[in-house]
């Protein structure tokens, strides 16, 4: 079986982010509120909707370095070798040794993110800890999509992660993943 990121996972991502949304929409109303009307968004552009923008990539920027730090740390703890790629505003950690990593061990690459980061915007009081937890959720539909697709499939499988998502390998013996690691 094999994931690609494709602008049709992005948009399932994006559907995925509204019901997220959808169910916190009271949480997000009211942190927005208490943005907009406690004169918290300054005001650089005399543009409300730009300083909003701008107040949002302000705080995507370190949740996003944080968010792939992590995948990298994960990777890098069992085996990978990460690379890490910028896209605009966005960096992306992606492995690329070509070992082939245990599904359970991949699973904690991709859910480790949003783990660690929640726990630590519950730390932080008030409508910065509440932003943080938020834009980490939507951040990390990417890869709540790539673990329900993982848990489709075997539990004796493994995974190989290509240049744009991975694929999923059956039962790899230590021998294969000593060879496979001497052709890459």
């Amino acid at each position: 079986m094999r994931f690609q990121n494709t602008w049709k996972t992005r948009g399932i991502c994006f559907a995925l982010s509204y019901v997220v949304y959808y169910f916190m929409r009271d949480y997000v109303n009211q942190i927005l509120f208490k943005l907009l009307f406690n004169d918290i968004i300054w005001n650089l552009t005399n543009n409300l909707v730009v300083d909003v923008i701008i107040f949002f990539m302000g705080l995507m920027i370190p949740i996003n370095l944080l968010h792939e730090w992590i995948h990298g740390i994960g990777y890098r703890l069992f085996g990978g070798k990460v690379k890490y790629e910028f896209k605009g505003i966005y960096i992306n950690a992606r492995e690329i040794s070509g070992i082939s990593i245990h599904r359970s061990k991949f699973l904690l690459v991709l859910i480790a993110p949003l783990t660690v980061i929640s726990l630590l915007s519950m730390l932080i009081p008030g409508w910065v800890g509440g932003m943080i937890l938020l834009l980490n959720i939507f951040k990390s539909t990417g890869d709540i999509l790539k673990i329900v697709y993982i848990l489709k499939g075997d539990s004796n499988t493994y995974i190989v992660c290509k240049k744009n998502g991975f694929e999923t390998v059956g039962e790899v013996s230590a021998v294969q993943l000593t060879f496979d690691n001497l052709d890459n």
